[in-house]
């Protein structure tokens, strides 16, 4: 009886040790996304039929895991009830050690239980801080995981894994100054590496002479991560824009150049990612960091221009002043499905030379909200910049925006996406400038392997003395490879 007890039970172990080790090698072809910034909702479309192969696989390692244990229990007590019945010379196994075999083999579903969750779920990297995987075509995947994921890099091998962007846009902006109101333009022309000699190590960078980013990755423990070099912050839900005011907030389409926060924001420092809580029920993440900070260099709209912090970028070169900025996010993802996420930067922009310190504080609160075929995204911001008094006596200023987002899939294979998108943003609170806008618009978009296609239309319903650009429509291609 005892023989046949382990007989099954060895069975049942090597189907599971097998589906572990196909699981373990899977990887989805890589569809990366740089720029367009939309809903953050998956790493990667899912296609039915893939959502078909998670469902039963996920269904596969239920029943193996109650089958087992049923099947063993039920052996267990036969064989307690009739010994005489083992074999001459079988070796003599304990309950004690079925039941330990049974919970460290249930630990083991578990875990990949919980990474076919993640694969289900999408959305944030699974390597913590930049996760070029988690890079697509489609708005939505962020390089920085500002979400809620689980810690740990999933290729091995010394050699580079490199991924190209491109993208090609027939764009028409009525009113546009210095002409270029229909005309083919080229935001994004990137080519990525990443670089993983073991499960504890990753580096990852841009090719540029000057590269937007470059980050080591360091698993001190599986729960926690190490990361330097010029990291991405991890503030709201970025992917890597952001979308406060309604529309992607690249420079060359923002009145001006001027942006709500850097169009890709990384900066010179060091950070970290501790996965707080990892369960079905809940999984909570939280970053800190420390880095270089804003600087001078940047625009006064107010009557009488003084020295004013640079938002359109950030980190790349020395720090102006001995000072360091520090800040922190933490999410929560509750079940999938929910997501709500807290993000906090603060530090000193003005030189050392100047006799006062004059800091920016920026706060922020994300939600997000998946009930496929639907996505659901609202942020909010705001801050208080300290500056030397104007002429009015002011001492700072505040800037905020918010952002609201709707994503539908459809289609055979969910390859069809419906972005409805809107949002304000004010930059400067003592002035009204043409930088100030309110933004509505759709997006229809379609992939196709490595290739996507949409089309973009909004307007800008804020008006400004000056603002002269309202309407902005985008036929877009991407190649992603």
């Amino acid at each position: 009886m005892l023989n046949r007890v382990l007989r099954n039970f060895s069975g049942s172990f090597l189907v599971c040790f097998l589906t572990c080790v196909a699981l373990s090698s899977w990887a989805p072809t890589p569809t990366f996304a740089y720029p367009s910034r939309g809903a953050r909702p998956a790493a990667a479309p899912a296609t039915a039929v893939a959502a078909a192969e998670d469902r039963e696989l996920a269904e596969a390692i239920t029943s193996l895991d109650t089958a087992l244990a049923g099947e063993v229990s039920d052996e267990l007590s036969t064989s307690a009830a009739a010994p005489g019945d083992a074999p001459a010379g079988a070796s003599v196994v304990t309950r004690e050690q079925f039941q330990r075999s049974i919970r460290v083999l249930k630990r083991t579903l578990e875990r990949v239980q919980a990474l076919e969750r993640k694969q289900g779920e999408g959305g944030g990297s699974a390597d913590g801080a930049v996760d070029l995987n988690a890079l697509s075509a489609e708005p939505g995947k962020a390089p920085v995981a500002t979400g809620s994921s689980k810690s740990g890099h999933q290729s091995l091998g010394i050699s580079p894994n490199f991924k190209v962007f491109f993208d090609l846009n027939l764009v028409r902006r009525p009113g546009k100054t210095g002409g270029g109101e229909f005309s083919f333009e080229n935001y994004h022309a990137f080519l990525f590496y990443e670089i993983v000699p073991n499960e504890k190590f990753m580096f990852a960078f841009d090719v540029s002479p000057s590269p937007k980013f470059f980050e080591l990755d360091y698993m001190i423990t599986p729960k926690l991560q190490l990361r330097a070099g010029k990291i991405w912050i991890p503030f709201d839900d970025m992917a890597p824009h952001n979308i406060f005011g309604g529309r992607v907030n690249v420079s060359r389409i923002s009145p001006g150049g001027r942006t709500f926060l850097p169009e890709t924001w990384a900066d010179l420092g060091v950070g970290m990612k501790y996965q707080i809580i990892d369960t079905t029920a809940l999984n909570l993440v939280s970053h800190l960091y420390i880095v270089n900070g804003f600087s001078g260099g940047g625009t006064d709209p107010a009557p009488t221009p003084a020295a004013y912090p640079n938002f359109s970028s950030a980190g790349g070169g020395n720090d102006n002043n001995t000072s360091k900025a520090l800040g922190g996010r933490i999410h929560a993802m509750f079940a999938g499905k929910v997501g709500v996420g807290a993000s906090l930067y603060t530090g000193r922009w003005n030189d050392n030379a100047d006799l006062e310190s004059y800091g920016v504080t920026l706060y922020a609160l994300d939600a997000q909200l998946r009930l496929a075929p639907f996505e659901f995204r609202v942020g909010l911001a705001s801050g208080t910049v300290g500056i030397p008094t104007d002429a009015l006596l002011n001492e700072s200023f505040k800037r905020g925006g918010f952002y609201g987002e709707v994503g539908y899939r459809f289609g055979k294979e969910r390859t069809w996406k419906l972005l409805a998108r809107g949002g304000s943003v004010q930059l400067d609170d003592r002035a009204i400038s043409p930088t100030d806008q309110s933004i509505y618009g759709l997006t229809l978009l379609r992939q196709f392997g490595p290739l996507e296609v949409s089309l973009e239309h909004s307007i800008d319903t804020k008006d400004v003395p000056g603002k002269t650009e309202k309407q902005y429509t985008n036929l877009r291609l991407v190649v992603a490879l």
